[in-house]
């Protein structure tokens, strides 16, 4: 029988698990999401196993039917190119786990200042890829590094962006980050590689899932690829105002929590990613 501490906190946890599928099935309710093809249903499920394997290093998994996929990382940080949080150790280890399982990974992440193309031998992929970022484009180059047993890694080479003394920590990192993004799907369409997984992590890669239901709902490059969303740090979500939505160009559907007073007018980038992305992990 439990004690009276040990009961409350059973409790509180019980109700707290309660509260947390409650607002999950509201938003679902509010926001319900199309019909996912059997493809993308394949990729979600059979990466949700290969990322737990690869990251636990343990005995080889059993997955029927089996095939190698195209897997597409996106992240703010990646070792051994930039790192200021766990996100990066992750990142810049999963990819080799899943190459040595037969798939064909590559990553992305910005062109930071303190990625010198000499040390890591970076070449230039693409000269010049068009990304909208509202009202206008903003053009970027691409450059091509490798990490473990030659998994390409390209980085997106905006100055006015990313050639900045710190990582994070800017005014208009909402702005830095949706460029980051787009940047990296507009790559691979300029490469003609087409993803079947898409994974994406933390809150600077947040607004890719959205897009998927929204600005890239309707095109076929895209429409067999599934969005794996993985959450590092719970603490920072990316919060923005109103003008984030536009620069994103998915204003049009709103914020997604006008009925809570207190989130009215708040832009929760991580939210949007927990809520369209076809798989979540943390």
């Amino acid at each position: 029988m439990a004690t009276g501490p040990v009961k409350v906190v059973l409790i509180f946890g019980i109700g707290v698990l309660a509260i947390g599928v409650g607002i999950w099935g509201m938003l679902c309710s509010l926001f319900p999401l199309p019909p996912r093809s059997s493809r993308v249903l394949y990729c979600e499920r059979t990466y949700y196993y290969l990322q737990r394997f690869a990251l636990r290093g343990g005995e080889k998994i059993y997955m029927p039917n089996e095939q190698p996929l195209k897997i597409y990382l996106l992240a703010a940080e990646i070792v051994p190119f930039a790192k200021a949080g766990g996100m990066a150790d992750v990142v810049g280890a999963l990819p080799k786990a899943l190459k040595a399982l037969g798939h064909d990974v590559r990553l992305v992440m910005p062109h930071y200042s303190q990625v010198k193309p000499e040390r890591f031998n970076l070449q230039t992929a693409l000269e010049a890829v068009p990304v909208p970022m509202g009202a206008y484009q903003e053009p970027v180059r691409v450059l091509q590094g490798t990490i473990g047993e030659d998994i390409p890694v390209y980085f997106i080479d905006a100055p006015r962006y990313f050639e900045r003394e710190n990582i994070y920590g800017y005014t208009d990192d909402g702005e830095r980050f949706i460029l980051f993004c787009r940047a990296a799907l507009e790559t691979v369409r300029a490469l003609g590689w087409t993803p079947d997984v898409i994974h994406c992590n933390d809150w600077q890669t947040g607004i890719v899932p959205n897009w998927m239901h929204t600005v890239y709902h309707d095109d076929p490059f895209f429409a067999s690829s599934a969005t794996v969303y993985t959450i590092h740090n719970l603490a920072y979500q990316g919060i923005f105002g109103r003008r984030i939505l536009e620069v994103a160009g998915v204003s049009a559907s709103g914020f997604l929590y006008p009925q809570i007073v207190e989130l009215a007018n708040v832009v929760d980038i991580m939210g949007r990613g927990i809520l369209f992305a076809d798989a979540v992990t943390t």
